[in-house]
C-alpha cells in the first residue's frame, strides 16, 4: 500500500484521490475478473492519472 501511494505522489496524483479511483474500480469489477488476467491492472497504475482528472471524477 504504502509503495503504491509513494509512486503516486511521485507522479504528482492526490494518493487520496488516487485510492479511492482505485478502490472503486475494484469494488466495480466481479470477483471472478479480480482474480482472472483479464483485469487491466496496468491501466490503473499512477502515471496513468492527473490529479485533476481524479478529482473530477470524483465529483
Amino acid at each position: 500500500m504504502h509503495s503504491i501511494l509513494q509512486t503516486a505522489m511521485i507522479n504528482g496524483v492526490d494518493p487520496t484521490a488516487y485510492l479511492k479511483m482505485i478502490l472503486d474500480n475494484v469494488a466495480k469489477a466481479n470477483h471472478e475478473e479480480i482474480l482472472s488476467k483479464d483485469m487491466d491492472w496496468e491501466s490503473l497504475m499512477p502515471w496513468h492519472y492527473s490529479t485533476e482528472r481524479l478529482l473530477a471524477d470524483w465529483k
